[in-house]
């Protein structure tokens, strides 16, 4: 979307986007990066595509997977994605506390 001349192109490669992603992740709720990828792109569009609280709910589901289940990430992922979030998202106390955790065990800090 970000490279059609056209705005209703471009609108329009975004939901359909938006949809693949949203197909994607019913077929994986729990594809820690697909979650990450998806967070992110709904994070960073416009007010007017309405995805900014999906973006929240995600990275929450996020640190719940984490929380759980870091052990079987990708360390250097699991990581980089903390990293984004520390930078990027207000997070609750718990969830900082919980990331930081996270963090401090796979010697990201």
């Amino acid at each position: 979307g970000k490279h059609a001349f056209l705005p209703q192109k471009k609108y329009r490669y975004v939901l359909d986007g938006l949809q693949n992603m949203d197909q994607g992740l019913a077929e994986a709720p729990d594809d820690l990066e697909a979650l990450f990828i998806y967070g992110m792109t709904c994070y960073h569009l416009p007010f007017f595509f309405g995805r900014k609280d999906e973006a929240h709910r995600t990275f929450q589901t996020i640190v719940g997977l984490l929380e759980e289940n870091y052990q079987q990430y990708d360390p250097e992922l699991v990581v980089d994605v903390i990293a984004f979030m520390d930078e990027e998202i207000t997070l609750t106390a718990g969830e900082e506390a919980t990331l930081n955790s996270i963090k401090a065990e796979l010697g990201g800090e």
